[in-house]
Formats: structure tokens, sequence, C-alpha cells
């Protein structure tokens, strides 16, 4: 008498269910539990699964993410707040005050920093340009095992992609180990040696 009872109990309170949320959600009965998980109410419950409507997005239904927006840290508004009074700055010292509280690097305290101990002698041209020189001998290296073609001029970009030298701003063409440069070449460099402009026109390069 108990137990059918208790269904017909449950089973009113599902129609009621039913019939106060048809308009809004769609309920389920699943399968009931077995009668031996009784409860203080009901001894067979039901499971249901709420299918919650989904809520269109519309313009005042935009919020920022929790978090983004910050509020203003408010000191000087009473020791109640744990900001008040010293403003979390402590007393006295050289970070309680307002302005130079944080000095920049190369401040000692005071004393003539070492940047102004020492004198101070000639200049470091910020334009210059740092040329990597080229000998002769090592383009006729190059030549010989093939990794340079005589034939077509030899360019800055010839130079730097057969890896005859490493450079950033430029090359300048020295005369070291003329007598070892036997090959008529045409060459395009940042600068030369007297020397070198000598020994590479008299092979009838140019």
């Amino acid at each position: 008498m108990l137990k059918s009872s208790v269904q017909r109990a449950s089973a009113s309170a599902l129609a009621q269910l039913q019939r106060q949320f048809s308009g809004r959600f769609s309920l389920s009965s699943s399968k009931t539990i077995g009668s031996r998980f009784l409860s203080t109410h009901v001894a067979d419950s039901t499971v249901f699964r709420v299918a919650r409507p989904t809520l269109a997005l519309a313009l005042n239904g935009l919020r920022d993410n929790r978090g983004a927006r910050k509020l203003k840290k408010r000191v000087g508004r009473g020791h109640g707040s744990g900001h008040g009074k010293t403003c979390g700055r402590g007393h006295k010292g050289q970070n309680s005050r307002a302005g130079n509280g944080k000095p920049g690097p190369g401040f000692e305290g005071g004393q003539t920093p070492l940047t102004q101990v020492f004198p101070k002698r000639g200049f470091k041209n910020a334009l210059r340009r740092e040329l990597q020189p080229l000998n002769l001998d090592r383009i006729q290296h190059f030549i010989n095992t093939g990794r340079l073609d005589p034939s077509k001029p030899i360019t800055l970009r010839e130079i730097y992609r057969s890896n005859l030298v490493r450079f950033t701003d430029g090359v300048s063409l020295l005369a070291r180990g003329s007598h070892v440069l036997s090959t008529p070449i045409t060459i395009e460099v940042s600068r030369a040696s007297e020397a070198a402009i000598k020994r590479v026109e008299a092979l009838g390069g140019r």
C-alpha cells in the first residue's frame, strides 16, 4: 500500500511539473531508481533533464568579462580602508616621498657617480661603417676551388652568397697576396686600396 501510494504521488507530481513548465521547459523522465533508495518524501525518485532555453544575444545583455574593469585604489580615506594616513607608503624614507622616490640608474646616493669621475676623450662616430677586409689571394683561392665564376661580375651579393667574406656595412678590397692573383676579374666593392686597384687593372680586370 505504501509503495503504490508513493508511486501515485510521484506520478501526480510529474504531471503537475509538466503542466507548470510546459511553455518554457521540456521535461523528459528517465528510468526510476530502485525502491531500495528511499528518501524522506519519495520512495522511487524520478530524475528529470531540464533543457533550459537559450537567450538571444542583444545589446542590453552585453557585459565586460569578469575582472576586465578594475576599481582604482583609493588611498588616504581613513584607516578603516587599510590605505589611510600614509597611503601604504610607511613612515619616512626615500620611498615615502613624492617625486624622486625611485632614482634612475647611475645614482649612487648623492656621491659623485662613476660616470662623472673619469674624464672623457674623443668620440665615437654614430654614422661609421665597419668595412670587412677582402684580400686578393682569397679571391684567387675561391676561383680555383670553383666557388666563384670569374667570367661574371663579382658583386657584393656574390661575395656574400659564396661566403667569401661576411659583412654588414661593406667590403674593403686589399692587396695582400697580389702576386697570387692571376685571373682577370670584374669586382664591385665598397672601397679598395690603390695597390689592389693597380693589380686588378694590370691583369685586365676592373
